[in-house]
């Protein structure tokens, strides 16, 4: 089951969605084939959870209730409450009223298996946000935040989740601080952490309600790469992007290729940069950022009919003959973690010959057209 366990997560890492999926599918039909049911459980969570994140809600909630229906041990259990949280999470995502009656089952026995008393707190509040109801949501974050201080991921996740309702309820300031504070963490993660999606788009609708068109669509359009990179184009994705379509007035301004590689470049690989050379420090001041080839682009010479061939967010990237190969192949790893869409269009990557402009051992990829 380890082999199968580390298959998982290292699938969804490399945000390999498809890959990921048929292989849970697979791997428990072959669990139910052999009776394995700790393996059955646990792909159960997974796909519960995969299903809920990725917009497959009605599949979802099957899985979810199957695991319930057929949990084998004693159900006054911290095993069985992470079971309950997984079926009121996947009851609530896919908007079935169900959820309120399983939270509050999940209440009651977290009292004894504290554990999971954070995660209720939460994903109770997520539910009060689907139904307007900010202020109450706001409590249940509040509650959450010191059960996880010591961990700072999940106070990221929570501040994130605390500035929606802040902002909701009118605390536009208190807003923005939480979800600065969140997206601190954040950014610069590789690979990325998919909460980091909801942090971005929290700090869109704060830019937007202070009248910063600007910041916002910047934070929108991170947003929507971030969801798609991680849990494809789900129902999340598709109300960033209404709220974007707003800020732009309909479809997104023409920009030119080399703004759209920098911008691709400042958004995810810039912040991304400190902690690699902190684990690398060869790579510092021994990488060269930049945009080579052929394609108009590279020249400036590009105009919105160039977009119709081979166009999309790059950037090269450089590195001096002295990095040591096991950095170098590291620096590789951190670009094939971006995102693969930005601004509504994938990237290209290509081949590059050596420069003799640019001093570099190990070209990587270009958008050439």
């Amino acid at each position: 089951m380890y082999d199968m366990v580390e298959k998982i997560d290292g699938l969804l890492r490399e945000s390999r969605l498809d890959e990921a999926y048929e292989y849970m599918k697979a791997e428990l039909s072959a669990a139910d084939e052999r009776g394995d049911v700790p393996a059955v459980m646990y792909l159960l969570a997974e796909l519960a959870g995969f299903c809920r994140d990725t917009g497959r809600m009605q599949e979802s909630i099957g899985y979810a209730e199957r695991a319930e229906r057929e949990f084998p041990a004693d159900r006054d259990s911290s095993e069985y409450t992470a079971v309950l949280l997984n079926l009121a999470n996947a009851y609530r995502a896919g908007g079935d009223k169900r959820a309120y009656e399983v939270y509050a089952r999940i209440d009651e026995l977290t009292r004894r298996w504290p554990e999971h008393r954070a995660p209720y707190h939460n994903n109770y509040a997520l539910l009060l946000q689907d139904d307007g109801r900010f202020a109450e949501a706001a409590e249940e974050l509040r509650a959450a935040l010191p059960l996880v201080e010591d961990d700072q991921r999940r106070t990221a996740i929570t501040k994130a989740n605390l500035s929606v309702c802040l902002l909701h309820e009118g605390d536009t300031d208190g807003a923005e601080t939480m979800a600065r504070e969140s997206l601190r963490w954040f950014e610069g993660q590789l690979p990325s952490d998919f909460h980091c999606s909801a942090a971005l788009a929290a700090m869109g609708d704060i830019c937007a309600a202070k009248g910063d068109k600007d910041k916002a669509s910047w934070y929108y359009e991170a947003a929507l790469s971030e969801i798609e990179l991680h849990m494809g184009r789900c129902g999340f994705w598709d109300i960033v992007d209404e709220k974007l379509k707003d800020i732009y007035s309909g479809s997104r301004p023409h920009i030119s290729g080399l703004e759209l590689s920098r911008r691709y470049f400042d958004t995810f690989f810039r912040p991304a940069i400190k902690g690699l050379t902190e684990m690398c420090p060869s790579l510092a001041d021994k990488v060269t950022i930049g945009l080579v080839g052929e394609g108009s682009e590279c020249f400036g010479f590009d105009d919105e009919r160039s977009f119709d061939h081979d166009m999309g967010p790059s950037f090269c990237i450089f590195a001096d003959d002295d990095v040591p190969d096991e950095d170098y192949k590291k620096l590789v790893w951190a670009y094939d973690m971006l995102p693969r869409t930005y601004y509504g269009m994938s990237y290209t990557v290509g081949s590059m010959p050596m420069s003799d402009a640019v001093s570099c051992a190990h070209p990587i990829s270009s958008a050439v057209s």
